[in-house]
């Protein structure tokens, strides 16, 4: 089965621990730090329920979600209706309005590895390890090669990985399951080292219609060396690359479970 196919239906609740408002105001940082401006056209790859997306569109940035998942896609259009829906904003709000003006969303099926918009973009990003999902340098040299043809000159891409170390020490052999009262995931582990692969392996129960409904998924995630990412940067033809480790403005470290990259065109 597709990845992210069933699981986009629970992916919210499963992820409603993540601090996604805190992440934003590290991405508002990277923004002020590489001279993004408000209001900059913004693209999401990997996108899923478009989570962050719609934060950064309250901000006033011109959002475009990008996902690979039709399923993921469809579950960010019906909170992007229901938030439309339950809106307060009021055409008659005068134009000195202190407050950024949330702006709407343009949500595509795209894969992150060959897209084209309609508009080149101030900055791309990629957050929630996305790119790890990304199985091979090839790969990685594609999407930013793609990502470089959807920029503005000056424009930026930031992503994030989860590291070796965080597959090794956090998640390798082990299981995880999650149980509410309308599903149920149990999550199996494993980290190939020659390869960098790790493996994941859902069993996902939903009630529908008052039954119980299984299936599995399937995910692989890759870990991507220093060296890789350069590589690639240089031959999409970006010219400048900074390694954070994550949610702060220091060099990556040896423990590092997360690391962002900003890539200049």
């Amino acid at each position: 089965m597709q990845a992210y196919s069933k699981f986009a239906s629970i992916y919210d609740k499963m992820m409603d621990n993540i601090p996604y408002a805190d992440w934003k105001q590290y991405l508002l940082c990277l923004f002020y730090k590489n001279h993004i401006p408000a209001a900059a056209k913004i693209a999401e790859l990997g996108c899923g329920t478009g989570t962050m997306t719609e934060l950064l569109a309250d901000d006033g940035f011109i959002m475009t979600g990008l996902d690979l998942s039709a399923d993921m896609l469809k579950m960010a259009k019906k909170k992007q209706a229901r938030a439309a829906k339950n809106s307060t904003y009021n055409a008659s709000t005068p134009q000195d309005e202190p407050w950024p003006q949330a702006q709407p969303i343009t949500y595509l099926k795209a894969d992150m590895r060959d897209f084209d918009l309609k508009e080149k973009q101030d900055a791309i990003i990629s957050i929630c390890d996305c790119v790890n999902y990304l199985t091979s340098e090839e790969d990685l040299y594609k999407t930013f090669a793609a990502v470089r043809r959807n920029l503005k000159a000056g424009g930026i891409f930031i992503f994030d990985l989860k590291t070796e170390h965080f597959f090794l020490t956090q998640l390798d052999g082990q299981t995880f399951k999650e149980s509410r009262r309308d599903y149920s995931c149990t999550w199996k582990n494993h980290f190939d080292k020659e390869s960098g692969i790790h493996y994941y392996h859902l069993l996902i129960k939903t009630k529908e219609g008052g039954k119980w409904v299984s299936c599995n998924e399937f995910h692989q995630q890759k870990v991507f060396s220093g060296k890789s990412i350069l590589y690639a940067a240089q031959k999409a033809g970006f010219t400048k690359a900074l390694a954070y480790d994550a949610f702060s403005l220091d060099r990556p470290k040896n423990n590092s479970d997360r690391i962002y990259i900003v890539l200049s065109k």
